[in-house]
């Protein structure tokens, strides 16, 4: 079983992560949390059954003092690189949440601590099997849903942003 601790405790993992943990809890345990916010870290130990003693307001304590597989790192994004090269100097995997960093220098920060820590790294995007998502995304596939009404917005403006022309459309027309 693989054991994780969680470094930010916030609205993304009360209403995300922690539904998604819950879930795997047969396969992966969350050993402790961090989070400067008593409350956001009692919620989530609380939902976890976390022990008191493991639920740091530091995220820096709970590295020094709990052994865990990986860190499921979920702070505000200016915070991503100095908590994610924290892991990595201590030798664990890190899952953190979108967007990676604010600046090019971050990023090459991280990912050059990350190579040297020889540890394994992913950023998460946790929408795409989210429940009420996975049922918009089959409505849509059976029936076109707004896509077929306004969409299309959707899609020149992909081409504007991607500075990229659509080089295939496909429809499909459902007669009820």
């Amino acid at each position: 079983m693989l054991t994780a601790a969680i470094i930010g405790c916030g609205r993304v993992v009360q209403v995300g992560h922690l539904l998604g943990f819950k879930e795997v809890r047969d396969r992966i345990r969350v050993v402790a949390v961090a989070d400067p916010v008593r409350e956001n870290r009692d919620v989530v130990g609380e939902a976890l059954d976390i022990p008191e003693h493991f639920r740091f307001a530091d995220y820096g304590d709970l590295l020094k003092e709990v052994e865990f597989d990986f860190a499921d790192q979920a702070l505000p994004h200016f915070l991503h690189e100095e908590a994610i090269i924290a892991c990595a100097e201590h030798g664990r995997h890190v899952l953190t949440e979108k967007p990676l960093t604010t600046s090019v220098e971050s990023a090459k920060a991280i990912a050059s601590a990350v190579k040297k820590a020889g540890i394994k790294f992913g950023i998460q995007h946790n929408y795409l099997h989210n429940p009420k998502l996975s049922a918009i995304y089959a409505a849509i596939r059976k029936g076109g849903g707004a896509l077929i009404d306004s969409g299309y917005h959707s899609l020149y403006m992909g081409e504007q942003f991607m500075d990229t022309r659509v080089s295939d459309v496909a429809a499909r027309i459902c007669v009820t």
